[in-house]
């Protein structure tokens, strides 16, 4: 009998998954499983669903994700060089220690992500979900954050050079305590933002 080339509706909970046969998995749901150090380079995932699961430390290089969610997971020091999130659930997933270069996100709802230190230097974040989410130290110079939803998100000591905030939803972020030099935003942003920093505007 032929291998089984995909996965699909599977089901699995608390399952340890290290070197799966498989690389394309469909509406799957997996809770608190194990794929710590797992060789999952080239990953193709569609509508599945992770909830508490660890990916620390594996290999997820060039994987791709479409409309999956990934709940409460980790991804700590978890290789997702030239990977790609097309319209994913992220919420509350750390991030700390990734490799994220070459990263696609395409929206999403990534809030109350941890990205501390996180290299997304030149990403496209428009209209991303980024509420709550924790980038201090994060590099977002160049990014495109149009449209985000930045709202309460922890933005000390990020470097945000010649990043673009048009249309974004800042409130309760600390923008104005940064170099915004080459920073792009629109009007009523510019007048919070001096407003924040106690200017008089007649």
């Amino acid at each position: 009998m032929a291998a089984m080339s995909v996965w699909t509706g599977r089901s699995l909970s608390e399952e340890s998954i290290v070197e799966p046969d498989v690389l394309e998995w469909v509406d799957c749901a997996f809770e608190r499983c194990r794929f710590v150090h797992g060789e999952l380079r080239g990953l193709q995932t569609t509508r599945c669903t992770f909830v508490d699961c660890d990916f620390s430390g594996a290999d997820l290089g060039e994987s791709a994700h479409h409309e999956s969610a990934f709940v409460s997971c980790s991804f700590r020091a978890t290789d997702l060089l030239a990977s790609s999130f097309w319209r994913c659930r992220m919420a509350g997933t750390d991030f700390a220690g990734a490799l994220l270069e070459g990263i696609q996100i395409a929206a999403g709802d990534w809030r109350f992500v941890n990205l501390p230190a996180a290299k997304l230097r030149g990403l496209d974040l428009r209209e991303v979900r980024l509420e709550g989410a924790y980038l201090a130290n994060a590099d977002l110079r160049e990014a495109d954050l149009r449209e985000a939803d930045l709202t309460g998100a922890v933005l000390s000591r990020a470097r945000v050079r010649d990043a673009d905030f048009r249309g974004a939803l800042l409130e309760g972020s600390d923008l104005h305590t940064l170099d915004l030099q080459g920073v792009r935003v629109d009007a009523a942003q510019a007048l919070h933002i001096a407003q924040s920093l106690g200017l008089v505007i007649d």
